[in-house]
C-alpha cells in the first residue's frame, strides 16, 4: 500500500509542475500492474492495475473490476471448454492416406460392440503350433508257408553224422536208407500289405487373435487441423485409437504402439495315405511218419517239423523203414507293424501381414 501512495503523490507533484499542459490523474484509478494468466498457467503483468485477472484456456476465468457484483468491478466469469472435442472422445492425428482407421482392437469372440461396431477383418499373431503326427495302420498278415522239406541220412542212430538228403514232397513216401532220417521243413514268410495312415495335426493356435472394428462416429468437438475427433474405444476393446496399413511399415507420428498381424493361415502340413507295414512271428508245420515196414506200411507214430526247423523222424532205420509226411499248414499267422513311422512333411505359415499402429 505503501508503495501504491508514493507512486501517486510523485504523479500529483510531476502534474503540477506541468499544470499548464493539461496533466490530470484522478485518484480513484489505482496504479499497479494487471495480471494476465494465458494458457496453462503462464502469467504476464501489464496493464493499470486495476486488479484485472484473465486466464485463458482450458478451464478459462476472467477477473475485471471490484469484486461488488457490478460487471467490470473485480466479478469472476468462467469461460471456456475444458476439452474441445468432448467427454469420451479425443482428438486424434489423421496419419495419411496409406492408413485405414480409425478402428479398435477386440478379441474375436465376443468381437465389436459400443462405439465401434463394426467387424472389418480378423487377424493373428504369434503363431503357434502343436507337433503332428502321422499314424500307420496295419491290416492282417498273410502267412506264406513253404513246401521244402528234406529227408537227411545220417550214419548214426538219433540222427547223428549227417551223409546226404533228398527231397521230399507233401504225402511222399520215403524208404531210410541210412541209420537214421532227419525231415526238415523250409522257413515260413510273413507278408502284410500296405498301411493306412491317419493324420493328426492340431489346429494352428495365436498367442493374438483379434478383429478390427470400425464404423465410429466422429464426435461434434473442434480439433486442431488435420486432427479428427472420435470416441475413446471402451473396456470391452484391447487398443487405444489404431490405423493400419498392408505389409510391415513404421508407424506414424501419434501412433507408438506397433503390431504386425496377419490376416490369412497357410497350412501346408499332411501325411502320405500309405505306409510300409512288415510281418513277423508267422509260422507252419507238418507232420511226419513214421512206418516199421517199407513203402509206408504199418505206421509207427509221427513227429511234428516246424518251419525253418528239423526233426528226427526215424532215430533207427531198423525199427522205422520209411517216412511219410502230410500237407504242411499254418501254426501262426504273426503279426504286422509299421515298418516305419512318417513324419508330417509341409508347414503352417502365415500371410497378408497388416500393420497396426494404436495411440495406446
Amino acid at each position: 500500500m505503501a508503495h501504491r501512495i508514493q507512486t501517486t503523490w510523485t504523479l500529483v507533484l510531476a502534474c503540477s509542475a506541468a499544470f499548464t499542459l493539461g496533466c490530470f490523474v484522478d485518484p480513484s484509478d489505482d496504479v499497479g500492474s494487471d495480471t494476465a494468466t494465458t494458457g496453462d498457467g503462464d502469467t504476464a503483468t501489464t496493464g493499470d492495475g486495476d486488479g484485472d485477472t484473465t486466464t485463458t484456456g482450458d478451464g478459462d476465468t476472467t477477473t475485471t473490476g471490484d469484486g461488488d457484483g457490478d460487471p467490470g468491478d473485480g466479478d469472476t466469469t468462467t469461460t471456456g471448454d475444458g476439452d474441445a472435442c468432448g467427454a469420451g472422445f479425443s482428438c486424434i492425428p489423421e496419419p495419411g492416406p496409406a492408413w485405414v482407421g480409425p478402428v479398435a482392437l477386440a478379441d474375436v469372440d465376443p468381437g465389436c460392440a459400443g462405439a465401434y461396431p463394426n467387424e472389418d477383418q480378423a487377424m493373428f499373431a504369434e503363431l503357434l503350433v502343436g507337433p503332428g503326427s502321422c499314424e500307420c495302420s496295419c491290416g492282417e498278415a498273410e502267412v506264406e508257408c513253404s513246401t521244402n522239406m528234406s529227408a537227411i541220412g545220417y550214419g548214426q542212430t538219433g540222427c547223428s553224422s549227417a551223409q546226404g538228403s533228398h527231397a521230399l514232397g507233401e504225402n511222399e513216401c520215403y524208404n531210410t536208407f541210412a541209420d537214421s532220417h532227419g525231415v526238415s521243413l523250409g522257413s515260413a514268410s510273413t507278408n502284410c500289405a500296405d498301411g493306412m495312415v491317419t493324420a493328426t495335426l492340431p489346429d494352428p493356435n495365436f498367442g493374438s487373435a483379434v478383429v478390427s472394428c470400425g464404423g465410429a462416429t466422429p464426435g461434434s468437438g473442434t480439433c486442431d487441423p488435420g486432427e479428427l475427433c472420435m470416441p475413446v474405444p471402451g473396456p470391452d476393446f484391447g487398443s487405444g485409437i489404431c490405423y493400419s496399413t498392408e505389409g510391415d511399415t513404421a508407424c506414424p507420428a501419434g501412433y507408438p504402439d506397433k503390431t504386425v498381424y496377419f490376416t490369412n493361415i497357410e497350412d501346408t502340413r499332411s501325411c502320405p495315405d500309405m505306409c510300409s507295414c512288415t510281418g513277423s512271428g508267422g509260422s507252419c508245420s507238418v507232420s511226419v511218419t513214421g512206418f516199421a515196414g517199407p513203402n509206408c506200411v504199418s505206421a509207427q507214430g509221427a513227429v511234428v517239423v516246424a518251419s525253418g526247423g528239423e526233426e528226427c523222424a526215424a532215430t533207427n532205420s531198423d525199427l522205422v523203414e520209411s517216412i511219410r509226411p502230410g500237407n504242411v499248414s499254418v501254426e501262426s499267422a504273426g503279426v504286422c507293424a509299421p515298418q516305419d513311422l512318417p513324419a508330417p512333411g509341409g508347414e503352417v505359415t502365415l500371410e497378408n501381414a497388416v500393420t497396426v499402429c494404436c495411440r495406446g
